[in-house]
């Protein structure tokens, strides 16, 4: 009866550990490949892989939860999920004020910037495409003093297609995600391309936690030991910094 007890209490507290040690981090239902995407339910891409490789690793129970992207940061805020990927500390500073978070290392660096049409290249932008819950923040200045306007939509394939048939004069989105994009929509060619004569920021993407600091140093030790398997994912996914 002792032995059962013990074997019934051992059992127990492995369930109750493994619960504790699920992490949930919340990711954006958008295919922003070749970060991730999130296409038919089946979540692929360099991040999705990174997080699994971690998650065998260090023997965290990791779940991926894809949310529409105007609601992923209320809801890691509100902490109805504890973790965000991506994060930046930069990113939604008034939103966030008071908020303690935590945020790794670095792990991609990323480039945001306008996609034109190849023959406006260099000729400024009125119209500009966003995804609807991002922010272009290289122009807010300009969109507050209404000398840009913003069309916003519910994902980039649309957008690519209205910039296409010059419905708008740009796209604002991360670089290596628009030339994935341009490719699938429109196939290899160079009608849209990249204007770095116009603003454009580069920084990283950081996992962000709620105050977990323990979880965050395991991710950044990761970082550190598969820095090679890390580089090797990039050139894999086509992830030029």
């Amino acid at each position: 009866m002792k032995t059962i007890i013990t074997a019934f209490m051992i059992s127990v507290f492995a369930i109750s550990l493994s619960q504790a040690d699920t992490i949930i981090i919340g990711m954006e239902n958008l295919d922003y490949y070749p970060y991730y995407s999130n296409s038919n339910g089946n979540k692929t891409g360099a991040a999705v892989e990174l997080f699994e490789k971690f998650s065998n690793n260090y023997e965290h129970k990791i779940k991926l939860k894809a949310l529409p992207v105007a609601r992923l940061l209320p809801t890691f805020l509100s902490k109805n999920v504890e973790y965000k990927f991506p994060a930046n500390p930069n990113w939604a500073k008034n939103a966030k004020e008071g908020v303690n978070l935590v945020y790794s290392e670095p792990v991609f660096q990323f480039t945001d910037g306008v996609l034109v049409k190849s023959n406006n290249q260099g000729k400024g932008i009125n119209k500009l495409g966003v995804v609807r819950g991002f922010t272009a923040w290289d122009y807010l200045d300009k969109i507050k003093s209404g000398e840009i306007k913003v069309t916003e939509g519910s994902n980039l394939e649309s957008m690519v297609k209205m910039l296409d048939q010059n419905r708008i004069d740009g796209l604002y989105c991360n670089i290596n995600v628009a030339n994935y994009i341009v490719k699938k929509v429109l196939g290899n060619n160079d009608s849209i391309i990249f204007d770095k004569s116009l603003p454009h920021t580069t920084s990283n993407y950081h996992l962000a936690s709620h105050g977990n600091g323990k979880v965050i140093e395991d991710f950044n030790a990761f970082l550190i030991k598969e820095d090679t398997y890390i580089e090797q994912l990039k050139s894999q996914y086509g992830i030029f910094e």
